[in-house]
């Protein structure tokens, strides 16, 4: 499968949806917006108990067969297929950290481990609280009980264990052989990283290729703004690979990142330090901004709307790693230009004018045609007169030429001058307009014409 703009890769969300609502939306992603990758939620059997069919109960898994509420074993077969036609590869949700706890559920054949300590769990009486749940349907990878002990790539031949791990190999298996373009691995720090490791090993992901001829693309959410956390789960391959998706190789969304916009974006932060700070390798990083866990959940969550679209304008807008754009923001004006200027960037080198960037204002470069500027203030910010040669031609790489606003539409036009610096001759349609302005938690996106 060969993607559009040579290697910009781009994830969107598609969460909680039906895969044939999922279906009607491929042409529009792929045409408007060049999506390559879509996150489905978990496609393993659920719990079916749970009152009011909350968005979790697909996050509590009873088993491993392929098919849920949201959609068939056929119904996934043909949204991969049809994506395929756009291009698309689909990335699955896997939910291995637990089992549902209901207890009417049925808890025999594979998964034993989860399930025996689940049972067990209920048979107690204590039923108080999830998070112990979760804790204890791992307790088999408790290094202080000898049965299911376990060291790097050996284990004790403990038949639960085994059957476990077998089990949720040949899962990703039957997924691999139904299409699916790759994996994103729910809740991973609650997982110890050999048992990961152990299972790209098992599987065979390591050296596997999908039918679309891609790598499959593998990626963990370790919901921690610790970036050693998070590096644990760096799996496999080379640290310094060029970006694209690669067979074997973990990456983890760049929660770390994340922490560091809300900060940012915060009354009072300062969003140039949180641009160039590059606490995880780019290379192996899925960069996001709003995703389910920040708008349903309580671990972590931006000021408001607008923050999250400023957040994933200038993740976008940087082009490091892989962006992943929840399904509600991927149609947001500022969001879709920024989609946009990603696509074309991409491959760009990118700086930040220190110059004229301040706490409030960002102006980030990339290539010699790209240039971003963000005002995170509550007003209008303007300038002009002197200020007009803000970008130095000599240290920045800007080049002079008519400049299209791809959010907005309007021209900026910029000369080259004597001094060595690139001045404003026009900014905005009107005629001798040279004032530069944008709004209050406004983004300008702007991209030199051949």
């Amino acid at each position: 499968m060969n993607h559009p703009h040579h290697g910009s890769l781009l994830i969107v969300q598609c969460f909680n949806e039906h895969v044939n609502d999922i279906i009607l939306r491929l042409p529009h992603l792929a045409t408007h917006h060049h999506v390559t990758h879509i996150q489905i939620s978990p496609v393993q059997q659920h719990c079916v108990h749970i009152w009011g069919q909350p968005w979790y109960r697909v996050y509590q898994p009873s088993g491993l067969t392929i098919g849920n509420s949201l959609g068939s074993r056929n119904d996934i077969q043909r949204l991969i297929e049809r994506a395929r036609e756009h291009n698309i590869s689909i990335v699955v949700d896997i939910v291995l950290h637990h089992r549902c706890y209901c207890p009417f559920c049925n808890f025999s054949g594979a998964w034993g481990a989860f399930s025996k300590n689940v049972r067990r769990y209920w048979q107690r009486g204590d039923h108080s609280h999830h998070d112990d749940v979760s804790r204890l349907s791992l307790s088999f990878y408790d290094s202080h009980d000898p049965r299911y002990n376990f060291n790097g790539w050996g284990w004790r031949q403990d038949v639960t264990l085994r059957s476990t791990l077998d089990a949720h190999a040949q899962f990703l298996r039957d997924l691999v052989e139904m299409g699916v373009g790759g994996f994103r691995f729910d809740a991973i720090k609650h997982i110890p990283a050999s048992y990961i490791e152990m299972l790209l090993h098992t599987s065979q992901l390591h050296n596997n290729h999908n039918n679309n001829s891609n790598h499959l693309l593998i990626y963990g959410e370790a919901l921690d703004g610790d970036a050693s956390v998070c590096s644990e789960y760096l799996i496999g391959g080379d640290h310094h690979h060029d970006g694209a998706a690669a067979a074997g190789m973990m990456k983890v969304f760049d929660f770390p990142q994340t922490f560091s916009m809300m900060d940012a974006l915060r009354p009072g932060g300062d969003i140039r330090p949180c641009m160039e700070k590059e606490a995880l390798p780019w290379q192996r990083i899925i960069s996001v901004a709003d995703c389910h866990d920040s708008i349903l959940g309580d671990s972590y969550k931006f000021g408001d709307r607008k923050d999250g679209i400023l957040a994933i304008s200038l993740l976008l807008a940087r082009g490091r790693g892989i962006p992943l754009v929840y399904f509600t923001f991927i149609d947001d004006p500022t969001v879709s230009a920024a989609i946009r200027f990603y696509h074309l960037a991409h491959g760009c080198d990118f700086s930040v004018d220190h110059d004229h960037s301040t706490p409030t204002l960002l102006v980030l470069r990339r290539g010699d045609r790209g240039l971003v500027i963000c005002n995170k203030a509550g007003e209008w910010y303007e300038t002009g007169g002197a200020n007009m040669s803000f970008i130095n031609s000599s240290s920045r790489g800007i080049r002079g030429g008519t400049y299209t606003e791809l959010r907005y539409g309007f021209h900026v036009d910029l000369h080259d001058g004597d001094d060595g610096r690139v001045h404003i001759h026009r900014w905005g349609d009107e005629e001798g307009s040279k004032t530069m302005k944008i709004g209050p938690r406004d983004i300008l996106f702007l991209w030199r014409n051949q």
